[in-house]
């Protein structure tokens, strides 16, 4: 069995909420538990929300600690159930690229230290783990958040605030012409569409 992070490589800009899977690749091998445990930066990215998959329902253990840069899952199949096998997420982690981070690469692995925290595949007690695939963040340098009304994010009242001054020329102010064009339009409230629910702080 192989478990993987999909997508294996993203960029994110800073305070950019993303999500990663999970991705179990069994093929014909039964499997009825998987103990998944990642490291990951806690200066650069903090975890949101661990949402389990479908095929191992029974979660066993899910939580992460955004102090010291871990997360810990475990689930199994369904009591009585078949063994699942072929491929599927096991679970999905939502991350966010702190405002903070130093802009570069930074990496999630998955962690061997038995006997805790150990990542293993079983099947019948015995492990079926074939080989795993880590991942990567590259963390850029983020365009300028438009939180308007200083709220923490970009949502409608900041969209409305650009979008009361759409090609109004008496209304005109310099900090709603996102493209600095001269004139504040169509390129402007799509600028916003870009950027929202973007966490600003």
């Amino acid at each position: 069995v192989h478990l993987r992070m999909a997508p294996a490589e993203q960029i994110v800009d800073l305070g950019q909420e993303f999500s990663l899977e999970i991705i179990a690749e069994a093929g014909a091998q039964p499997l009825d538990m998987i103990d998944a445990f990642l490291s990951f930066d806690p200066t650069r990215l903090q975890v949101l929300e661990i949402v389990a998959g479908a095929t191992l329902p029974t979660v066993l253990a899910s939580d992460f600690d955004n102090a010291s840069g871990r997360i810990g899952f475990s689930a199994g199949k369904q009591l009585g159930g078949p063994d699942p096998n072929g491929n599927f997420a096991l679970m999905t982690v939502r991350f966010q690229a702190r405002m903070t981070a130093v802009p570069g690469s930074t990496a999630l692995d998955f962690v061997f230290q038995p006997p805790v925290r150990n990542t293993d595949v079983f099947y019948r007690g015995q492990s079926v783990l074939g080989s795993t695939q880590n991942g990567s963040i590259t963390i850029q340098p983020g365009a300028p958040c438009y939180d308007f009304n200083g709220d923490g994010r970009v949502g409608a009242p900041d969209i409305m605030l650009v979008a009361a001054r759409f090609e109004n020329p008496q209304a005109y102010q310099a900090q709603f012409d996102l493209d600095q064009n001269g004139v504040i339009d169509v390129l402007d409230i799509i600028t916003m569409a870009t950027q929202w629910n973007r966490q600003c702080n």
